[in-house]
């Protein structure tokens, strides 16, 4: 090896056609470490793979008597995320079932906390699915039953520009003290949580006047004083709450497997597996259902990313259906969300399956009702 070393320097001092090449053969070779090592500040989704919305939960427990049906082939679409890629990463992602999206490290969550967002993100779409489809079921069949209650505002983000960084993610806004006036926001009748928040606020920002948040972080209740932003926003992601009390039939969590995945998309979905579980007609009639959206507690479904990634994703799978967020109001994010969706999905040459719009989760249930409707008249 030593000898091998000494010929190539002597080859190195002795010959300039020698120089030329050794030194174009290290330059491409430092130019393509550069290449893999170099992060740009760029978010990049590409397709996934199809998931098991419900693989986690189990709903009825056969030693209590707890009568419960199949789920059906009911998928959510997982897509996946590379934030700040490096170069190398980049180029290849020049592909027309790729996004890129520039990712501002001054605004933007870091990965981080980009991943401690969608995990409580998960946790609330569950809590949502599991209210949405009991109350839903219970329209077919009185003895279900769900008790829930409001809890609070959940903090999912607090952006780096906010006024603030004493306010972390995870924390649960109870109360609101605003020009020395205590607003308690849990033992409230009025259901737009954050809007009855927001409409306590808002004089505030014209006055440019601080305020308090009322806190529970564990099992302390702390206060942490906020203020608008310049912009008009307050730089954070606030979601309701709910804790459920108990259900019939009830239903049972597998910690070890429920963060698998995280985010909120598969809500949608997931309402709908555990709707179906629960009624002794299987609304999926044997098709490949795909669909991908947040839903609330009151059954509405909201707009999600990637959403020409999971359009693609649903080909590959030669899915039967996709369920996908809509609203009639064009400046809305479920509108551009189906708009984003059906744009890709006229790509497909022959699509397997059909795009539906879907506004709330009553729209699926009709929908499917229509399907099995034409089904039996066929």
């Amino acid at each position: 090896m030593i000898n091998l070393l000494k010929n190539l320097v002597n080859k190195f001092k002795s010959s300039l056609k020698h120089r030329i090449i050794y030194i174009s053969i290290i330059t491409i070779y430092v130019l393509v470490i550069l290449c893999c090592i170099i992060p740009l500040n760029k978010e990049v989704t590409t397709p996934g793979v199809l998931n098991n919305p419900s693989e986690f939960i189990t709903i009825g427990n056969s030693e209590l008597g707890e009568v419960t049906y199949d789920k059906g082939n009911i998928n959510t679409i997982g897509v996946y995320v590379t934030y700040k890629p490096t170069l190398f990463q980049y180029l290849i992602s020049q592909n027309k079932d790729f996004s890129i999206a520039d990712y501002d490290t001054s605004s933007d969550l870091s990965p981080k906390d980009n991943i401690k967002r969608s995990t409580y993100l998960k946790d609330l779409s569950i809590e949502n699915a599991i209210i949405t489809a009991y109350t839903s079921a219970q329209i077919k069949d009185s003895k279900i039953n769900i008790e829930y209650e409001y809890q609070g505002l959940l903090v999912t983000a607090n952006l780096p520009v906010s006024y603030s960084h004493e306010l972390k993610i995870g924390d649960l806004i109870v109360g609101v003290t605003a020009n020395d006036v205590y607003y308690d926001i849990v033992n409230i009748n009025d259901k737009q949580y954050l809007a009855y928040v927001l409409n306590i606020l808002k004089p505030l920002y014209s006055e440019n006047k601080t305020f308090d948040f009322k806190v529970k972080r564990g099992d302390a209740l702390i206060d942490i004083e906020f203020k608008w932003m310049e912009t008009g926003s307050l730089g954070l992601e606030l979601k309701p709450k709910f804790n459920i009390i108990s259900t019939y039939p009830s239903y049972n969590i597998d910690e070890k497997t429920v963060h698998n995945s995280i985010g909120s998309s598969g809500g949608m979905m997931l309402t709908l597996a555990i709707y179906n579980s629960l009624i002794e007609e299987d609304i999926t009639h044997g098709l490949l259902i795909c669909g991908t959206g947040t839903v609330n507690e009151s059954g509405m479904i909201g707009a999600i990313g990637g959403i020409k990634q999971k359009i693609s994703t649903s080909q590959l799978y030669k899915a039967d259906i996709f369920f996908c967020p809509y609203s009639l109001d064009e400046s809305s994010s479920e509108y551009h969300n189906y708009v984003d969706a059906y744009t890709q999905y006229q790509l497909i040459s022959k699509p397997t399956f059909k795009l539906i719009k879907v506004t709330s989760f009553n729209d699926i249930l009709n929908e499917l009702e229509r399907i099995g409707e034409d089904n039996e008249n066929i």
